[in-house]
């Protein structure tokens, strides 16, 4: 009775180390895959930091600091609460990286809040749009301020609430974090950061600055159709702008005020790229035409005189200024000197011909405008 007792206690003994040995391999093998998914998904996320990484930005508009996310066609966007204006240039940089001047051509500020810019530098890249639903992990990429020296913050959270055009996200963001780029967890871009409560601008804003570039680079022929023009040579006839521009292979409107200084600094420097236009070997058909932005008939006249003789423009008071101007969004003082650069047929090429003329000889402007 004794060895039989003693049997069935060794017996249990070795049942209950044979499950403690189990047990004990069970959950080394739980922890090793808890280790493997978590590994994995630190290579997942170190995958998708590298390649956002080089495609993220600062920027600095008129108010704020931000951040820009680099898309496809060369084309930069970021919110337009940062203060950026219509045709104006920008900086775009990373620490110890890339930086170019890009062109701002779009901007949204009433509902959905984004700005596109167009750099004819930077490097082409390809678009990935992506979704996201409440409940969704995604990755923040941005240039928070403080972070200039250690390059792009990297920071995950997760959907909260959901609107008819935003996604509230948590946590929250810091300031220069706008603009910052939204990623699902497949490293698809699916928004833009707009706000410190982490509002995220979703699908329809991110389909919408496409088809903004588009219609704005499409917009209705010709922008002179039914615009008198004169060449200053000949001040007392007045002539059809669309006919006057015949056969020319590129136009360029100049906004400009004789009162501005700042059109006082950019007009030796057009004037400069003009001749040294006309005496390349490879000029083509070329004319600009002064749109002026001037508050009295004293201060226009004065603009004048600065013009080349066989440069053309608008008279003085024609109600024509007023409509290009709404038109390409020249809406006020701040943002001349403006160089508007179209196609002969009144395809929009660039808002920012200010910036070509200014940081590109003429034949490098020029074979860019043309290559549009």
């Amino acid at each position: 009775m004794e060895e039989e007792t003693g049997s069935s206690s060794s017996h249990i003994e070795r049942m209950l180390a044979e499950l403690k040995q189990l047990l004990y391999e069970k959950e080394k093998d739980l922890q090793n895959q808890i280790t493997n998914a978590v590994f994995a998904e630190e290579l997942h996320q170190k995958k998708i930091m590298s390649y956002w990484s080089d495609r993220v930005f600062m920027i600095q508009g008129t108010k704020l600091r931000g951040t820009a996310i680099l898309l496809d066609n060369k084309n930069f966007i970021t919110t337009a609460h940062l203060g950026l204006i219509h045709g104006r240039t920008y900086a775009v940089w990373q620490q110890g990286g890339l930086s170019y001047h890009a062109d701002c051509c779009v901007v949204h500020n009433a509902i959905a809040d984004f700005a596109v810019l167009h750099s004819k530098d930077a490097f082409n890249a390809d678009l990935h749009i992506g979704t996201l639903t409440k409940g969704a992990n995604f990755y923040l990429i941005s240039y928070p301020l403080g972070s200039e020296v250690h390059g792009p913050r990297f920071s995950k959270g997760i959907i909260g609430q959901m609107a008819e055009r935003e996604l509230i996200g948590t946590p929250g963001s810091n300031q220069g974090s706008s603009g910052g780029a939204i990623i699902n967890l497949a490293g698809e871009l699916s928004g833009i950061l707009i706000g410190s409560d982490l509002k995220l601008t979703v699908d329809a804003p991110l389909s919408e600055w496409i088809q903004s570039l588009f219609e704005i680079r499409h917009m209705v022929r010709h922008p002179f159709c039914n615009i008198g023009v004169l060449r200053k040579s000949d001040d007392n006839a007045l002539m059809n702008g669309q006919l006057a521009l015949k056969g020319c292979e590129i136009i360029a409107l100049y906004f400009g005020a004789h009162m501005c200084p700042r059109c006082h600094e950019f007009m030796p420097v057009l004037k400069q790229f003009y001749n040294q236009f006309k005496k390349s070997p490879d000029a083509v058909p070329f004319e600009i035409v002064f749109v002026p932005f001037d508050r009295s008939e004293d201060e226009f006249r004065n603009s004048l005189c600065d013009l080349y003789d066989d440069w053309l423009y608008i008279p003085y008071g024609s109600v024509h200024i007023k409509s290009l101007a709404a038109r390409f969004n020249i809406i006020n003082w701040g943002v001349i000197p403006a160089l508007v650069v179209l196609k002969q047929d009144g395809t929009l090429i660039t808002m920012g011909g200010q910036a070509d003329v200014q940081y590109s000889s003429a034949s490098e402007a020029m074979a860019y405008w043309r290559s549009s």
